[in-house]
């Protein structure tokens, strides 16, 4: 994990342990006694000289690598909704990813990184009839 993310995090008061590939990973408690796991990538992004970092979480694994067509057609509906972030799909698993500036500050990183988990959790709870997995 690089030292600025390091720091970013430490500053946001939130308990985090580092993943084996370097992430930064975070276990909610949520009401309902739920739990999500967020992580934010260890390594950022770079365009020009703008840089981010990917914050995102899982809210399903399908068993299969294509969702049906009335899913993933919600979830694009959903996606217009929000000012930032939305769903993406990596193989069989569906995911909310937001990406935050580098340049951020320590709060609103921690509120960025809640906004997923809370956004994570809603919609795994819809789409699994309640199932907590994540």
């Amino acid at each position: 994990m690089d030292e600025k993310l390091k720091a970013k995090l430490d500053a946001t008061g939130l308990k985090y342990t580092e993943d084996n590939d370097g992430d930064g990973k975070f276990l909610f408690r949520l009401d309902e006694d739920r739990t999500q796991a967020v992580w934010v990538d260890g390594k950022k992004d770079t365009m020009g000289d703008y840089e981010d970092w990917d914050i995102f979480s899982v809210v399903a694994r399908m068993e299969e690598e294509n969702f049906p067509g009335s899913v993933a057609t919600s979830l694009l509906r959903e996606n217009g909704g929000f000012k930032a972030g939305g769903f993406m799909i990596r193989n069989n698993i569906l995911m909310f990813k937001l990406e935050v500036s580098c340049d951020i500050s320590p709060a609103g990183f921690g509120s960025a990184i809640t906004l997923v988990a809370k956004i994570a959790d809603q919609f795994e709870k819809k789409l699994t009839d309640g199932g907590d997995a994540f």
